[in-house]
């Protein structure tokens, strides 16, 4: 599950968000075409299409990706306001981290110029108000994400099929994937309860 570790923690620590639409996509699909991408997998080659791209409250622009059933957003949120323009607390210093129990966000190793690949972090009391991704959209749940990596014929498939290509953010022994789904994950990191960063670029 390491492949897919930064993509769908959100509880207990802090991590990126690639958020899921509220509505099932116009291309789902309820059974499998012929053109799948194993003969295992749920999902098929054409029931991955582009979709429409989405505006947060801060006026950031995003991909996003139907995968069988399912809308993605294909780029990591990094958004500084809630869905309805009141804004998210900044929080950088360790020990205010620590202590916090209050929604909350910040940049990865607390470098703002992080977020326009990598997203930004958010705590779990942010994710909690159900303002975070813009409207019509959610946070996705562990059910969202089993889809999801089931459809992609399990985790290590998922990993490789929904992580950029190549070494460029993958490094080490992960190494990139493939992003036959456009999903075009990225290692964007996340920040303990303790306030320290984890596993992002060098660091995985």
């Amino acid at each position: 599950m390491k492949n897919l570790f930064t993509l769908f923690a959100v509880l207990f620590i802090t991590a990126n968000i690639f958020a899921q639409t509220e509505e099932v996509a116009d291309t789902a699909v309820t059974s499998v075409t012929e053109n799948v991408i194993e003969a295992n997998d749920t999902v098929a080659v054409n029931d991955i299409v582009d979709g429409e791209s989405i505006t947060d409250a801060d006026g950031n622009v995003y991909r996003t990706v139907a995968i069988g059933n399912q809308v993605w957003m294909a780029e990591a949120l990094r958004t500084t306001k809630y869905n309805d323009s009141t804004d998210i607390p900044l929080v950088t210093d360790f020990l205010k981290w620590r202590a916090l129990m209050s929604p909350g966000f910040c940049y990865y190793d607390k470098e703002p110029s992080y977020a326009e690949e990598f997203g930004a972090l958010y705590n779990y009391y942010t994710v909690a108000t159900g303002k975070l991704c813009p409207k019509g959209w959610h946070v996705p749940t562990d059910d969202d994400a089993r889809i999801l990596i089931d459809g992609l014929g399990g985790a290590r498939k998922a990993g490789e099929r929904l992580k950029e290509s190549g070494n460029k953010d993958w490094k080490g022994d992960v190494g990139g994937g493939n992003d036959i789904t456009g999903f075009h994950a990225k290692p964007a990191g996340y920040r303990t309860m303790e306030g320290n960063f984890r596993l992002c670029l060098d660091n995985i």
